[in-house]
């Protein structure tokens, strides 16, 4: 048996967090911006449709639908800034 350490140790202690720090910068500029694009988004398309007349707004369930997935949306963004920074 060789007395040298196994390469695999190597390769996974210089993967995401010390290897490549530039890598989870940028992941966590691109999903915050992505979460906070969608959340805007959501509220603007809410703030939109406060101003239509009635007969021109979805029904009730139609409207929901949006609004839960820019929020599952924004929820994901969240874990995923969250995970990139453990």
């Amino acid at each position: 048996m060789t007395n040298s350490p196994d390469p695999r140790v190597y390769f996974a202690e210089r993967s995401w967090g010390c290897g490549r720090p530039g890598l989870v910068g940028r992941g966590l500029a691109l999903v915050s911006g992505g979460g906070g694009a969608g959340g805007g988004g959501g509220g603007r398309g809410s703030r939109h449709s406060r101003r239509l007349p009635p007969h021109d707004l979805p029904t009730t369930g139609a409207a929901v639908i949006p609004l839960l997935l820019t929020a599952a949306l924004v929820v994901a963004g969240l874990v995923l800034v969250w995970v990139l920074l453990r």
